[in-house]
Parts: structure tokens; C-alpha cells; sequence
């Protein structure tokens, strides 16, 4: 019975140690301000030196004909602009060209990248 109780307490041990040493994963705002992976908004874009809005963008196979293309930008309101411009976003679909204001948007690598 002690050996059986050293071997649940081992296992024990080794699931614990294994959630703490899990891959940290980024957590940005999602919908209705609840956290959500960031992988889950898509790929993030850095426009120009915008330092105030942050775009995601997220292409999804729906069917072998059809797909879904989801532009998401986290932007400030009001006072918090600090003056600035509301977001201007245009996007090509069939080259992948995206603008932020006339800024050409590049994605921004954190591993995903080819």
C-alpha cells in the first residue's frame, strides 16, 4: 500500500511540474474585453510607426472556394488618441496589401513567419 501511495505522489508531482513549465502563451483582448490568445486575432501587423492602433489580420478556410478574411484593429477612444486620426484601413485581398492610414502594414514576425 506504500508503494502505491509513493507512485500516485510521484505522478502527482510530474503533472504538476509539467503545467508549470507550460508554454507561456501571449493573451490579448477579444471580444467584449475577455482574453484571448493572440494567435486567435490573427497575425499581427505593425503600420508605419503607429504606435496607438494595433492590427490583426486572420484568414480562415471555410470551404476548398471559400475563405474568410478578419481585420481586427484595437484602437483607443476619445481623449486617449491624444488628437490623433481614427483608423483608415484598406486591404487588398488578392495581393495581401494592407494600409493603415496610407502606411503599408508589415507582419510582424514572432516565430510564425516562413
Amino acid at each position: 500500500m506504500k508503494i502505491h501511495a509513493l507512485i500516485i505522489g510521484i505522478a502527482a508531482l510530474f503533472i504538476a511540474t509539467g503545467t508549470v513549465n507550460a508554454e507561456k502563451v501571449d493573451m490579448c483582448l477579444g471580444p467584449s474585453a475577455t482574453e484571448i490568445p493572440c494567435s486567435e486575432l490573427g497575425r499581427e501587423y505593425m503600420c508605419g510607426k503607429s504606435d496607438i492602433d494595433t492590427v490583426y489580420v486572420r484568414t480562415d478556410h471555410l470551404l476548398s472556394d471559400l475563405s474568410a478574411q478578419t481585420i481586427t484593429v484595437q484602437t483607443p477612444l476619445r481623449q486617449s488618441r491624444n488628437g490623433k486620426r481614427y483608423p483608415v484601413i484598406h486591404y487588398d485581398i488578392e495581393t495581401g496589401k494592407l494600409t493603415l492610414n496610407g502606411k503599408r502594414c508589415r507582419p510582424i514576425c514572432r516565430g510564425e513567419c516562413e
